[in-house]
């Protein structure tokens, strides 16, 4: 339970072999397809802009944007309030009401979850045998690295 007394739930996601994990308030809703116009000067991991419910959402590859492979299925809508953005990841397993707990084997991680960009929260949902990393969405969306969309000049 959460600290009003209701049940956590989790959205749980595979982003890039990494499975993972973010409250469910935090999502508005999952398109399974969602065309996205690219902006150029931008980042390759910022997929552009595409329109959901006739308002502009900014889309960012979640895969690439954690230095791994591009992500290939469904775009994760973010609630307004938390940001008005867009995480395509590769698959959407399912919403789960089982409690976040804290993890236990933080600094051995597993090698895949090493980034610089991967922000966690340091809990995790089990769900069916599987660990789901919890994602730190809010120190996610504030991040320079995330914020800054601007290609790099050379």
């Amino acid at each position: 339970m959460d600290t009003n007394g209701s049940v956590a739930r989790h959205v749980l996601f595979n982003a890039a072999g990494m499975q993972l994990a973010v409250p469910a308030n935090f999502v508005k809703s999952i398109h399974e397809s969602l065309p996205t116009q690219p902006v150029a000067g931008t980042l390759e991991w910022f997929l552009g802009l595409s329109v959901a419910n006739g308002k502009l959402l900014p889309v960012t590859d979640l895969g690439l944007f954690l230095d791994r492979q591009a992500s290939q299925g469904v775009t994760l809508e973010l609630e307004p309030d938390m940001a008005v953005a867009a995480l395509k990841v590769d698959e959407v397993m399912g919403v789960t009401e089982m409690q976040a707990r804290g993890d236990v084997d933080t600094p051995t991680m597993d090698a895949k979850l090493q980034s610089t960009r991967l922000l966690l929260t340091g809990e995790s949902v089990d769900h069916k045998g599987g660990l789901h990393r919890v994602l730190d969405l809010p120190a996610l969306l504030q991040s320079s690295a995330f914020v800054n969309i601007k290609e790099l000049d050379l």
